[in-house]
């Protein structure tokens, strides 16, 4: 699920363990129709069993429970976190709250390379998310 324009290629090509990828735009920011696009896909591929969600702090009680009400009951989540969730003030990794019965794994975003290369992750690298793929128990890439 993306808030912009999404499809398979920014993915870098990954696919799911059934080999199905639903590229699912939809804003998060507004809950009304954020909520019903997440239906209308539901009715036309049936329940979500793996999604990758990347929602900013503001959006997430009202997205995550929308998310909630269309994935499968063995559905996996993966959480696409900043950088910041990793630093040792931030609060523990957990679910979030409405995705709490769901098999969660977490996945941090930040830098790649070392020494005078080194580099905050851009909009590009994280469209691939390589690192959100991988969190995917199962995939078949």
């Amino acid at each position: 699920m993306a808030r912009r324009s999404l499809d398979a290629a920014a993915l870098g090509g990954h696919r799911t363990a059934d080999g199905r990828l639903i590229p699912v735009s939809a804003d998060y920011t507004e809950p009304v129709p954020f909520a019903e696009t997440l239906r209308r896909t539901v009715a036309r591929t049936g329940p979500f069993r793996q999604v990758v969600l990347w929602v900013h702090a503001q959006g997430r009680p009202q997205a995550y429970a929308a998310v909630a009400g269309t994935l499968a009951d063995d559905a996996q989540v993966v959480e696409v976190l900043g950088s910041g969730a990793a630093a040792p003030s931030a609060p523990q990794l957990h679910p979030p709250g409405a995705l709490g019965r769901f098999a969660y794994r977490s996945v941090v975003l930040g830098w790649q390379g070392a020494g005078p290369n080194t580099r905050w992750l851009d909009r590009r690298d994280q469209q691939r998310c390589p690192g959100c793929a991988s969190g995917i128990p199962g995939r078949a890439t």
